[in-house]
């Protein structure tokens, strides 16, 4: 599932500014509404791209016009403090398990609820798939094309990271520390003598993951 350049450009910056990686808000971003600015859920009561329900993370004053928020630079700004504070919270810590997820889930508000409750669970569950499966096709963000996927398949050339093992890469990396990364990176290259670029990418990338 794709989401367009144009709803990537209106919510990008919004999550680059509070901090959170835009790996981690698509993630959310296709398992609330699968990338549609448009999708009315939960029996009408869930609006836009990241599904803002009433009597949860929409604003009281929008309640009586709740069609405002399917605006996603206007869904994206109310959304992502939550995602932030739970990010900033969580992402230092950030392990791929059901634990870390049902916390994430917990917090960002997606769905909100204590880290047992089923519909936090179920989401927690669906937010770890998507990580590891990498069910997102492609993202065309102004001129530049990438893969989303956490398992996207590499390209052989000899020698030289593929563009598919580089934008897997970047996108684990974007869940840690660019100082975390980067000692991985120095500690593997120390440890194993290793000098291929792609031999390097392809291991921490596996690491990360």
């Amino acid at each position: 599932m794709s989401v367009s350049p144009t709803v990537f450009n209106d919510i990008n910056p919004i999550a680059q500014q509070a901090g959170v990686p835009t790996s981690v808000w698509e993630i959310i971003a296709q398992q609330e509404s699968g990338f549609n600015p448009s999708a009315i859920g939960d029996n009408g009561t869930s609006f836009g791209i990241f599904q803002l329900h009433k009597g949860g993370q929409l604003p009281a004053q929008y309640d009586s016009n709740p069609q405002a928020v399917l605006d996603p630079t206007l869904n994206a700004t109310i959304a992502m403090p939550d995602i932030a504070k739970a990010w900033s919270d969580l992402g230092p810590q950030f392990n791929d398990t059901i634990t870390w997820w049902e916390s994430f889930a917990s917090q960002s508000g997606h769905p909100g609820g204590n880290t047992t409750d089923p519909a936090t669970v179920n989401e927690a569950t669906a937010l770890m798939n998507l990580y590891n499966t990498g069910t997102y096709g492609q993202l065309t963000a102004g001129s530049s094309t990438s893969t989303l996927g956490f398992n996207t398949p590499s390209l052989s050339i000899p020698g030289i990271p593929s563009s598919a093992d580089i934008g897997t890469f970047l996108i684990r990396a974007s869940f840690f520390g660019l100082g975390a990364v980067l000692a991985l990176v120095g500690g593997y290259v120390i440890a194993t003598g290793e000098t291929s670029p792609t031999a390097i990418v392809q291991k921490v990338s596996g690491v990360l993951k």
